[in-house]
């Protein structure tokens, strides 16, 4: 999943172009899934709607597996602040490892193996980046202060800086609807909005 300083500065962007009338609780619903998953790795595979695991499964599967959103929409409903961050949480994790980090023209992936502890690294490399750039407060979480000097491996920081702009954009509103439309074909129509 992408560091929490990325997924809170998605939110910080997505209050631009969307309003949110309580956004402490929109803050929180960002938070939830990773303070959930602090408790265990059931516990984040739940709170995730992580699909069945399997062991012949290629990291990159299991990494676009980690979020099924058909299942968070048959599970909750989007009716408060809360719920909305925690979609978007969510919609990040998702783009992330499915349209992000695993692009078939990401050249840094294609030439090395994804080390889950790089890949780690690599957030505590951009997370100082994120507050300055996006206006992240990362004090009050779990995650603040975890910082290292020197370049991502796995992105550049201009890369992961596109990113947060593309997820802040997307019109999830729009796009749970097109999904519930064809659920059976979610992940097409999710590939469509991530432009």
């Amino acid at each position: 999943m992408p560091s929490m300083a990325v997924h809170l500065a998605v939110a910080n962007e997505f209050l631009k172009y969307n309003k949110i009338n309580d956004k402490k609780s929109f803050r929180q619903g960002v938070l939830e899934p990773d303070i959930l998953g602090l408790k265990s790795q059931e516990e984040k595979e739940k709170a995730h709607y992580t699909e069945p695991q399997t062991p012949n499964m290629t990291l990159k599967k299991r990494l676009e597996t980690k979020v099924n959103l058909v299942n968070y929409f048959n599970d909750r409903k989007i009716d408060s602040d809360f719920e909305v961050g925690y979609y978007l949480h969510l919609l990040t994790d998702y783009y992330f490892f499915s349209y992000f980090l695993f692009a078939p023209n990401h050249k840094k992936i294609k030439t090395k193996k994804v080390n889950m502890r790089e890949l780690y690294n690599d957030y505590e490399k951009i997370a100082k980046d994120m507050e300055q750039i996006f206006g992240v407060d990362n004090s009050s979480t779990p995650w603040a202060g975890l910082y290292q000097e020197g370049e991502p491996t796995f992105f550049t920081k201009q890369e992961i800086c596109d990113f947060v702009e593309k997820c802040s954009k997307i019109d999830i509103f729009k796009l749970k609807e097109e999904i519930l439309k064809d659920p059976q074909n979610w992940r097409s129509v999710a590939k469509k909005f991530y432009k």
